[in-house]
């Protein structure tokens, strides 16, 4: 692989490289584009009406179950990958085997959409999360690795855009298999199986290709690895690190407000807006956040590298917290795109400057695979806390049911978009504890 030297003296990646080290990303994505959005709730409406439970606590409570262990799996993964001699590499194995874990886990899922198994359900998520979140363990270390400081925002970029990219890819693919299917038509549950194949293909081709053509090289960590002290390691010391700690703390915030958000959206567009057939206009909806997110992704990437991160991640989050309680006041679906347009332009900003941000404040460059596990957690840990929190929330203000489905009150969607807004500010004020980082 050939190099660039800029005018300072620095060795360069070329820019092919740094987009093909972002392509498993797309994959990786497209899981949760697909999932995120439509697929999961749409399984989990069709489950609830069969077996007769509460939709929001199932879709809460399955994906907290998930997230507990998406939590803890990155942190074993990082470390492990960091010390790997494997003639693959160091990253490249745990990325292989964390998907056909994952594969496994799209497999069980399938299966409960065929029979109506809440096993299957649950465990096929649970072992989706674990297999995905081992091969990310490994994963996030990539650029840390590969990449010197002063290409960190435009790799950063092009990751932010790969992910989008497979956001987009699972969104078209779960909406073109579930798309004016009621969820007690018969048919659902064959495309629900449909949809399942559809990711998986994806992840496999974006895997293949990563690792065919990614430079990767055994450890040179020599000293064994010891699970007490690398357990005892995992702390990083907010004492000796406060910007690594802010930076965590700001990005659990944003998360939390997220993953309070996004789970429900399917169900704010029946019961506040009126729909009937939601996956078509949800489809919309997160074509336009995430374009939004695309069109912002690699501009501010660049742009932070040249003017500083935490102004664009001040402005980036109080923005996106005035957009998610702007849900709240629309009244019909034009408005509901224009917000999520706009919501998902200053979230692209957040995503990628943050990013950028992360990998500029590790505490150390030999172990950054463990590092930026330690900071994925901020990712993972506020599914575990903000999913159920807010299912639950959703609830209290009352509910029907009507022909066995769970319907919701205004006022629950009230409470639930203004807590998500609340946690997005507080992610914004968090900043002001960085220091001696524009």
């Amino acid at each position: 692989m050939s190099q660039v030297i800029d005018k300072s003296g620095a060795h360069l990646l070329p820019q092919w490289y740094l987009v093909l080290l972002s392509t498993y990303g797309c994959g990786f994505n497209a899981i949760w584009g697909a999932l995120l959005t439509v697929g999961f709730a749409t399984h989990a409406e069709v489950l609830s009406l069969a077996i007769g439970c509460d939709t929001a606590k199932l879709i809460g409570y399955t994906m907290g179950a998930g997230a507990i262990w998406a939590t803890v799996v990155p942190l074993i993964a990082g470390g492990l990958s960091d010390r790997c001699k494997s003639k693959w590499g160091k990253r490249k194995p745990y990325m292989f085997y964390g998907t056909v874990i994952a594969l496994l886990g799209l497999g069980m899922m399938s299966n409960s959409a065929l029979t109506d198994s809440l096993l299957f359900f649950v465990l096929g998520f649970v072992c989706l999360q674990l297999g995905m979140n081992t091969a990310s363990g490994a994963y996030l270390g990539i650029i840390p690795d590969q990449v010197p400081d002063d290409q960190k925002g435009a790799a950063s970029g092009y990751m932010n855009f790969m992910n989008l990219l497979g956001v987009v890819s699972g969104v078209l693919i779960s909406g073109a298999f579930l798309s004016n299917l009621d969820k007690a038509n018969p048919l659902i549950k064959t495309q629900l199986l449909y949809m399942y194949i559809g990711i998986g293909m994806v992840l496999s081709i974006t895997l293949i290709l990563t690792m065919l053509f990614m430079k990767d090289t055994p450890s040179e960590i020599e000293a064994p690895f010891n699970i007490r002290e690398y357990v005892k390691s995992i702390w990083i010391s907010p004492k000796d690190h406060p910007n690594f700690a802010w930076v965590w703390i700001t990005r659990f915030m944003v998360m939390l407000g997220f993953y309070s958000l996004a789970p429900y959206l399917k169900l704010y567009l029946a019961d506040v807006i009126h729909l009937k057939d939601t996956v078509t206009p949800l489809q919309t909806l997160m074509v336009l956040i995430i374009g939004g997110q695309a069109i912002s992704s690699i501009i501010s990437g660049f742009l932070s590298d040249k003017v500083g991160r935490i102004n664009m991640l001040y402005v980036s989050n109080t923005l996106i917290a005035f957009f998610t309680l702007a849900f709240v006041f629309c009244e019909n679906l034009t408005h509901v795109f224009i917000v999520g347009l706009l919501f998902g332009l200053f979230y692209g900003v957040y995503t990628t400057v943050d990013w950028a941000l992360g990998t500029s404040v590790l505490p150390t460059k030999t172990n950054s695979g463990k590092e930026m596990a330690v900071w994925h957690v901020a990712i993972t840990l506020p599914q575990a806390i903000g999913a159920p929190i807010a299912g639950f929330m959703l609830g209290l203000p009352g509910k029907e049911f009507i022909d066995g489905a769970t319907q919701y009150t205004y006022m629950g969607y009230v409470m639930l978009m203004g807590c998500s807004a609340l946690y997005f500010l507080l992610g914004a004020v968090g900043l002001k504890f960085i220091k001696g980082i524009r």
